[in-house]
């Protein structure tokens, strides 16, 4: 398998042209130590393809340098630029092995991706958990309401039912009052029909006594007091 760094080779060829490797390498410095971390690894990027054996193995490892800073200015990519530079060390110390510097540096960079790498972890847990804490709000919330509506449609339903009752009760009174009314007029009927017929047997026995106050009472008055005895 060919070097990752040569796909580069193309527009460092064109570059080559016009600027030999030595002077990309040295503006690759300058613009690292101005912080301009993106030229530089770009300069660092072509000056890799130098035929210098030396220099090579010095872009290889400023590249690593600038990804790396790159990768602090702009976290969001850092995990990227940061195995971009883990990368860059490797292909360094591969040139040479004894790179103490190259060994270190990588050495650093990987333990800061793995904490990185171990940092993202915890915080897709944490959002997972907040995730999935929302969810079991947002479930607790729909049964919640669900239960709410079928208390308030159970309520409304006995509501019902219970006007219905009512209503039925209501008419039930109503039903047995028209049933009463003909009853009752039946019996006021009767009743006046014994009234009469009592009142004409009345009438009729008044007809047959014998009884006249008037005259009794008369025969009473002339009779006078009782004669003494004596």
């Amino acid at each position: 398998m060919k070097p990752w760094w040569l796909l580069f080779l193309l527009p460092t060829v064109a570059l080559a042209k016009t600027e030999s490797y030595p002077e990309m390498y040295n503006r690759g410095v300058t613009a690292y130590h101005s912080n301009d971390f993106a030229r530089a690894s770009t300069l660092f990027q072509d000056a890799i393809s130098s035929p210098d054996r030396a220099l090579q193995q010095r872009a290889l490892y400023n590249f690593g340098n600038a990804c790396y800073r790159l990768g602090e200015a702009q976290p969001p990519q850092a995990q990227q630029l940061w195995q971009r530079a883990i990368k860059s060390y490797e292909d360094t110390l591969a040139l040479n092995p004894n790179d103490a510097d190259a060994k270190f540096n990588h050495d650093l960079v990987k333990k800061k991706l793995e904490e990185l790498k171990k940092q993202q972890q915890q915080q897709q847990q944490k959002q997972d958990q907040q995730k999935e804490k929302n969810e079991q709000q947002q479930k607790q919330n729909q049964q919640q309401h669900q239960q709410n509506e079928q208390q308030r449609e159970q309520q409304n339903k006995q509501e019902q039912e219970k006007q219905q009752a009512q209503q039925q009760e209501q008419q039930k009174q109503k039903d047995r009052q028209q049933q009463q009314q003909p009853e009752q007029a039946q019996v006021d009927k009767l009743d006046k029909q014994q009234a009469k017929a009592l009142l004409d047997d009345l009438r009729q026995n008044e007809q047959n006594w014998n009884f006249f106050p008037e005259v009794q009472m008369k025969d009473l008055k002339d009779s006078g007091e009782p004669a003494k005895d004596w």
